[in-house]
């Protein structure tokens, strides 16, 4: 049997794995006007939010947004240039690089101070287990 928790991250990968189909397919759907590509892009995007609801009831929002944004846009970048041979200039991998870091940097952090002193916590810590 499956633990709940790696439950949560099957479902966090599965949602990745959507949302690359998704967007590749909406390129691929040529602004809708291709009927399968349009389908399988509505069909994704629409199974991406359904297991992202899955995943976020074992993970925190926090580290959940963070691995969904990172991988999705080095599946997004790697599979266009194989599949539609985007190219890639230097500066916009040291962009894409910069972008998952400072994702990575914001999200990964959940908890910030204010100027009263406080401590403020995003909810990342809430009991996902108490959940129905």
């Amino acid at each position: 049997m499956i633990s709940r928790q790696r439950r949560g991250w099957i479902y966090l990968t599965l949602t990745v794995v959507l949302e690359v189909i998704a967007t590749l397919a909406l390129r691929a759907s040529n602004g809708f006007s291709v009927l399968v590509p349009s389908v399988i892009s509505v069909s994704s995007y629409a199974a991406t939010v359904v297991a992202l609801s899955l995943a976020l009831q074992t993970i925190p929002m926090g580290i959940t947004y963070v691995i969904w944004t990172a991988a999705g846009t080095v599946g997004v970048v790697v599979f266009s240039i194989l599949l539609f041979q985007d190219t890639m200039s230097i500066a916009a991998w040291i962009g894409i690089g910069l972008v998952i870091l400072g994702v990575s940097l914001i999200k990964g952090f959940p908890t910030t101070a204010h100027s009263s002193g406080k401590q403020v916590g995003s909810g990342a810590k809430e009991t996902y287990s108490q959940r129905p």
